[in-house]
């Protein structure tokens, strides 16, 4: 089978068909000709949003596919795609299946900041629980902020007690030289309570 063909198969989400391939021996880490050079992760992962099944890369995977492999142009790995198009049924398979949390990006994005920008405590979890060390403090490349910094820019009082209780320095500043306390938008009578429980946080011990 051509690699195209195996493309056109999961582009058509004839899971039937992508089944007998792979038994067939279709190379499931073949990488696209030309287009975005994606590998079969990617692209199932792409079809999720025009009405393909999470089933796809299930078989992908038992199929023996690169769970870490790399697009053609190293832009993102499968579990950073799955984060960005917030696929999360998929994250979780992908993580199951072994994949790193402590991904990077092209952008600078990695699974603990994906998941601290969509404000999902138990996503936030379980990257921790999958213990990512070099990108716990990691900033990302677009506005420098790092997982603490974005949780406390965000006010979400969870994430910030989950990321500090996984080890991070709440002394530590991030790429625009900005400690995560810096990082709160300002103090209103609406935010009062989230914005002290956080800043009490993020104190540093006397």
């Amino acid at each position: 089978m051509s690699t195209d063909e195996l493309f056109t198969l999961i582009a058509n989400h004839d899971i039937g068909r992508i089944a007998k391939a792979l038994a067939d021996g279709a190379d499931p880490n073949t990488i696209q000709d030309d287009g975005p050079g994606w590998r079969p992760l990617h692209a199932s992962i792409e079809e999720l949003e025009h009405g393909g099944s999470p089933d796809v890369v299930i078989l992908l995977l038992r199929h023996g596919a690169d769970v870490d492999g790399w697009d053609r142009d190293e832009q993102s790995t499968p579990l950073l795609m799955a984060f960005l198009r917030e696929q999360l049924t998929v994250v979780r398979v992908l993580i199951a299946a072994g994949a790193s949390v402590d991904t990077l990006g092209a952008e600078g994005d990695t699974p603990l900041l994906c998941a601290v920008e969509m404000g999902d405590p138990e996503l936030v979890r379980l990257v921790l629980l999958c213990s990512p060390t070099t990108t716990l403090e990691r900033p990302r490349g677009l506005d420098g902020v790092n997982p603490l910094g974005l949780a406390a820019s965000r006010l979400d009082a969870s994430n910030v007690r989950a990321i500090l209780a996984a080890g991070a320095n709440p002394e530590t500043p991030d790429a625009d030289y900005r400690r995560p306390a810096e990082r709160m938008p300002a103090r209103t009578v609406e935010n009062a309570n989230s914005w002290n429980e956080i800043a009490a946080l993020l104190k540093p011990e006397s």
